[in-house]
């Protein structure tokens, strides 16, 4: 039987579309939704300082707008934004920015910014420098969400995030007799904010030989779940990880990704 519910076309959210008869129907939205941001906001950072800034980066996880109107949005991502003061609007902006940063690590959700207004966003990875601030748009004004069966919102609670192996994190290389010794890789995720009893944590790990290996469906640990295996691994080699839920066994995107590299014990 088909429901109209969140769907996932690559990284896009979007509704009425089949996902199954198990999974929580959602309903179909007809209106054209103006926030261009949902998120669980973790930091901002004011530049210069709090009271004088012409800048900020929000840290947190973010479902972004796609297109300047209607009602799809990216799937769910950590990262951080970067935006400065829009010219006739700074003591809006500057309002808004110590709003977000009231708002930070409560666990509450927020829809900030224009569709219209905020188009060509780009999220930047925790590990990124010297990002690309855009003009702040005020909107309507800072929302609390209180839907947690609105699309951008269930992406965002369906977000879980890699821990260990840290991204970018050198894991020093087994030495052994052996010609590839076996070593023991444990991958650490913190649990999505969707603590419901059928949700599985799925592992995927792929390396630079092109070659992937997927955990079975793994049922949440407190606070975090994890995965162990064995590989043979060379110096030299990345190895990308990624991490996503799954109900009642079918996927639930999004997926958070990371990565780790291998090292001799020599460097």
């Amino acid at each position: 039987m088909a429901s109209s519910g969140l769907c996932f076309s690559g990284q896009v959210l979007f509704f009425g579309c089949f996902i199954g008869a198990s999974q929580a129907s959602l309903p179909m939205a007809s209106f054209s939704d103006r926030v261009a941001i949902y998120a669980f906001v973790e930091k901002v950072e004011f530049e210069p300082s709090k009271e004088a800034a012409k800048s900020v980066k929000i840290w947190g996880a973010f479902s972004l707008a796609e297109g300047r109107r209607g009602n799809y949005y990216r799937a769910a991502k950590w990262g951080y934004l970067g935006f400065h003061l829009a010219e006739g609007l700074e003591d809006k902006c500057l309002t808004q920015w110590k709003d977000l940063a009231a708002v930070a690590k409560t666990g509450v959700c927020v829809g900030f910014g224009s569709r219209r207004r905020q188009g060509g966003l780009e999220l930047r990875h925790p590990r990124q420098k010297n990002a690309v601030t855009f003009p702040y748009s005020p909107g309507i004004g800072i929302r609390r969400i209180r839907n947690n069966q609105y699309a951008p919102v269930l992406s965002l609670r369906s977000l879980p995030r890699p821990l260990t192996p840290a991204h970018g994190e050198r894991l020093i290389a087994r030495k052994s007799r052996s010609k590839r010794p076996q070593q023991r890789i444990r991958l650490v995720a913190e649990n999505c904010r969707d603590s419901s009893d059928d949700i599985r944590y799925l592992f995927q790990i792929h390396r630079s030989s092109g070659e992937s290996i997927a955990s079975p469906p793994i049922k949440a640990g407190e606070g975090k779940t994890s995965w162990e295996l064995d590989l043979a691994l060379e110096p030299g080699e990345r190895v990308k990880w990624n991490v996503y839920v799954m109900r009642n066994g079918l996927a639930r995107a999004p997926l958070a990704s990371s990565s780790f590299i291998i090292v001799d014990a020599k460097r």
